[in-house]
């Protein structure tokens, strides 16, 4: 405005001009860069301020603002938070996929529920409304621990929209490679080779090997007893996801999860499954601390005895090459997921795999899934 009232009333010429032009730009910038380092020192004074608050924060009353996005995905330790939460909670539910110490959890979850005369299966959340509704009312006094598998993202949805503000829900996580190995083996120990070798078949969730392989040519002994599958077999199974194969992380932790995670603010952490043991520890410490974890009742089984079939090449009609299914699934492991399309359904896995970074780099592998008010 200055500079133009001064050329409506004084003749400059084109030198003086462009020196007004120049003087105004610099004292143009010189403000902006002054408005900008304050700016900045506020920003770093209210930083600072609420970091000093959270640090004045004890366990039993901790308020974390729902805006501080640093609360997500932060360590958390068995002695400092989960020893002291789990007391203070109503409720605990743990839920898993297949094959991350889910059956050990269960198993001894149980055990220290009916210690103190709370019992009821711990199935629970991947049963029906009606299931649930049956058990809650077959009792006066409910369990504080619940541990149960479940096998898509609706059951883990269900305990998230329908948790109270009391309620703490732990999810087991299993890297999903390591998962499905650990499923397929366990599919061919248990559903595929016989436990009793005069048996044709085993038949479990609704799974039955004579339906497979009704003319025994896919399922074999040999000389030496031992159980040989043929590798087409193995692949069809691991890509119709059967039994507990399907029952993975990518499936239990999807869009609609985390959404419903941002939406009601369950207070929930992510558990590495080889805290298994320490996560038991504390349960029983708190709710039978007379009683002793148990273990668990399926125990280890060696795959030992059985083996693979390889395909032979295209035009030979040799003998098939048999090897042992820790092999097969060892050097099949880098491509399985690619080639089978195992993950074609999943959906927001990068946010997955941001919480399964941050349990490694977490000494006790337990992280915030997500800003929770209260510890």
């Amino acid at each position: 405005l200055l500079y133009n009232a001064t050329k409506r009333t004084t003749f400059v010429t084109y030198k003086q001009e462009r020196m007004i032009n120049q003087s105004f730009l610099c004292a143009a910038a010189f403000m902006f860069l002054q408005v900008s380092v304050v700016l900045l020192f506020l920003n770093h004074d209210s930083t600072a301020l609420l970091k000093d608050d959270s640090k004045s924060l004890s366990h039993k009353s901790v308020t974390i603002s729902s805006n501080d996005k640093s609360s997500i995905g932060q360590c958390l330790t068995f002695e400092e938070d989960l020893d002291k939460i789990i007391p203070n909670t109503r409720q605990t539910l743990i839920a898993m996929p297949a094959k991350a110490a889910g059956t050990g959890l269960e198993y001894t979850t149980k055990e220290c529920m009916q210690a103190v005369k709370n019992d009821i299966s711990p199935q629970l959340l991947r049963f029906s409304v009606d299931e649930q509704e049956r058990m809650f009312k077959s009792q006066l006094v409910l369990p504080k621990v619940i541990a149960s598998h479940v096998v898509d993202d609706k059951n883990v949805i269900d305990a998230i929209q329908n948790s109270s503000k009391d309620t703490l829900i732990i999810y087991v996580y299993r890297d999903e490679t390591d998962r499905i190995i650990s499923a397929a083996k366990h599919t061919l120990l248990k559903l595929v080779c016989p436990r009793n070798p005069k048996a044709k078949s085993y038949s479990r969730h609704g799974f039955d090997v004579d339906k497979i392989d009704p003319n025994g040519t896919l399922i074999q002994k040999d000389d030496d007893g031992n159980c040989v599958v043929d590798e087409n077999l193995l692949i069809s199974l691991m890509k119709d996801r059967v039994v507990e194969i399907g029952s993975s992380v990518p499936a239990t932790l999807t869009c609609d999860v985390y959404k419903a995670i941002e939406e009601h603010g369950p207070n929930m952490i992510m558990m590495d499954y080889k805290q298994a043991d320490n996560l038991q520890t504390t349960i029983f410490k708190h709710y039978c601390p007379s009683e002793t974890s148990g273990k668990n009742p399926n125990g280890h089984r060696s795959t030992d005895n059985i083996f693979i079939a390889l395909e032979n090449p295209a035009g030979k009609n040799d003998s098939r090459t048999k090897v042992p299914i820790e092999e097969w699934l060892d050097a099949k492991r880098g491509l399985m997921e690619f080639i089978l399309k195992m993950n074609k359904d999943a959906s927001c896995q990068a946010r997955t795999k941001y919480f399964a970074r941050r349990l490694t780099s977490c000494s006790d592998s337990l992280v915030r899934m997500n800003n929770f008010d209260w510890f």
